[in-house]
């Protein structure tokens, strides 16, 4: 990656990155398996229960005994379909993280060590990018208590086509029935775990679901990051059923055969990502007409199908990783610090070329952290006593130790000054270590003082100094991620890119995540939290030295920063992005 030489907006870096480099060099993969970690289930008011007592099970027997002689009518109580509203997949994850938190856990440790929270949608997408370069995405990262959440929302083009009220209005009966029909097939196929058949009669509803939740380690690009070796992602998924042995399994609808064409498309891919995310090894798969009657099954092994497709799964691991190591980076370790990471596909031509942009927006932090207040208050004290102690030795006052002591606070404070602003751990290991050698030294000469029967006003101003400096090495120790609650203005809007055409913005509403540190408190109120998914999800390196820049057909990564207190994260109003291109609207069946 190489910074753009165009001339950037204020307050942006853009650093250009190639869709096409991604093929040709040793790519970072999922280290291993991913590990299971969890399940849990959705009850028809969307209540997250744990376990798996809910989940479908597949009607195997007369399903597969003759796989080719039978028809499912695809359209079967599609007046009566009962779908659920809104996208709150992370949600049920966040609910999750909720329950599984002890009281007074710590939040790393319930997410099992995890770098990022996300929903293997959000993976599937962005690792499907460099192979579906006309889908965009847009993700907002949050970070508290050491752990980076990611929360999909609609991109402008998105939320123009995928509102409630346009799908109303703009789908035709066809796009309507093709959206059904891989639910009615579920229902063909699953069971309840206490009935003998499946009950087709009653309506098909999606407010019921299975879920499982992963975890797995991303390795890294040491280009990007040379401190660290892997990222660790927890992550979680809808399971459609279970076989008789407890395996996951997956249930796709295809018009006609899985041809030629099919493994040469983003579809094969996506439904590879789908499955081996989350540990699918069978697909099964129900071939349909194009009126949407299935009238074959065949199944499908997931570890196959890289054998099978022309796309290069271990390209779209290193993109993601590319992506992942980009944010933390970007936020490095500060409490609170959030961004927006957009990939957008401009379809104007340049040069007969098709342009990719993808944009990462810094969000001033919503809190203020513990460390941040002890270094600051140490530095303001000492350089207060300095000033003061220097008057004194002016007039002649034994305070000399004093003011040598203070100062040497006021040095000692600088390498935490600095760590708060450039979040580099090199400076934290450095202000920690001289306030161990300075604490030390201040409790010796304490001692002595005290013994020496010294009067109170020679020693009390050491104390003080001597307290402040034990409290900051513990605070840098154990406690550098607690977030004090600072009032602040609650901003409206962050402040993006104005749109060229003067269309009026539309607003998303985006996740809260202070009811997860309530949780990793104490466990025991119930939070809610809403977050916006959309449905949007590119290959071949030749030199890590070719220009960047040049063509557009290459994307960029923008940092924008923004006006501290601009995005307050518990906030209901986000803002939106334009998308120059223009693409036809894909109803993909499920």
């Amino acid at each position: 990656m190489s910074q753009n030489p165009e001339t950037p907006m204020p307050n942006e870096v853009h650093i250009r990155f190639d869709p096409q480099i991604y093929e040709t060099r040793n790519a970072p993969k999922f280290e291993r398996q991913a590990k299971f970690v969890s399940e849990y289930c959705i009850s028809y008011d969307r209540k997250v229960h744990l376990g798996r007592m809910r989940a479908k099970q597949l009607y195997e027997a007369p399903l597969f005994s003759r796989p080719n002689a039978f028809s499912f009518d695809l359209n079967h109580g599609f007046e009566t379909f009962d779908p659920k509203t809104g996208d709150d997949k992370l949600t049920a994850l966040l609910e999750w993280i909720r329950q599984m938190s002890p009281e007074g856990g710590r939040l790393r440790k319930v997410c099992h060590e995890a770098d990022f929270v996300c929903w293997r949608g959000l993976l599937t997408r962005i690792s499907a990018t460099i192979y579906s370069r006309d889908d965009g995405w847009r993700v907002r990262a949050i970070r508290r208590k050491g752990v980076v959440f990611l929360m999909e929302e609609k991109t402008e083009q998105a939320r123009q086509s995928y509102t409630v009220i346009s799908r109303e209005l703009n789908q035709t009966d066809m796009e309507k029935r093709m959206s059904y029909w891989g639910h009615k097939f579920e229902q063909y196929v699953t069971r309840d775990d206490s009935s003998e058949s499946p009950d087709t009669s009653v309506p098909v509803t999606t407010k019921e679901e299975y879920g499982v939740v992963f975890r797995n380690d991303l390795t890294t690009d040491a280009r990007l990051n040379p401190s660290k070796k892997s990222i660790g992602i927890l992550y979680s998924g809808e399971v459609d059923c279970l076989d008789k042995y407890g395996g996951l399994i997956e249930l796709k609808t295809q018009k006609g055969d899985l041809h030629a064409g099919f493994w040469k498309s983003p579809k094969s891919l996506k439904w590879w990502l789908q499955s081996s995310l989350v540990n699918v090894d069978t697909i099964i798969v129900g071939h349909r007409t194009h009126e949407g009657h299935v009238t074959s099954l065949s199944t499908v092994r997931t570890r196959e199908m890289p054998q099978r497709a022309t796309w290069n799964f271990r390209a779209c691991f290193e993109f993601t990783s590319t992506i992942f190591t980009q944010i933390a980076n970007f936020l490095g370790e500060r409490e609170g610090a959030a961004c927006v990471v957009e990939y957008r596909s401009e379809m104007g031509l340049q040069k007969g070329k098709q342009g990719n942009t993808m944009s990462l927006k810094k969000e001033a932090p919503s809190s203020v952290t513990l460390l941040q207040a002890v270094i600051f208050l140490q530095f303001g004290l000492c350089l207060m006593v300095t000033v003061f102690t220097t008057i004194g030795l002016a007039f002649g006052y034994p305070v000399a130790s004093h003011y040598l002591m203070a100062l040497l606070q006021v040095i000692v404070a600088i390498p935490g000054i600095v760590y708060v602003v450039l979040q580099g751990n090199i400076w934290i290991a450095v202000y920690v270590s001289l306030q161990m050698i300075t604490a030390t030294c201040e409790v010796y000469w304490l001692v002595y003082m005290i013994f020496d029967q010294q009067p109170a006003g020679a020693w009390l101003g050491l104390a003080a100094i001597t307290a402040v400096n034990v409290l900051a090495i513990v605070v840098a120790l154990w406690f550098r991620q607690t977030a004090l609650k600072v009032p602040c203005k609650k901003n409206k809007k962050i402040e993006l890119e104005t749109k060229k055409d003067g269309k009026p913005e539309l607003k998303v509403p985006s996740t809260s995540m202070s009811e997860i540190e309530k949780s990793s408190k104490n466990g025991a109120k119930k939070s809610t939290s809403s977050s916006s998914m959309s449905n949007k999800k590119s290959p071949a390196r030749s030199s890590e030295k070719s220009e960047m820049s040049e063509k557009s057909s290459k994307g960029s990564l923008k940092s924008r920063k923004v006006k501290k207190g601009s995005m307050p994260l518990d906030s209901r109003e986000t803002t939106s992005l334009s998308r120059s291109s223009s693409t036809i609207h894909e109803f993909d069946e499920k």
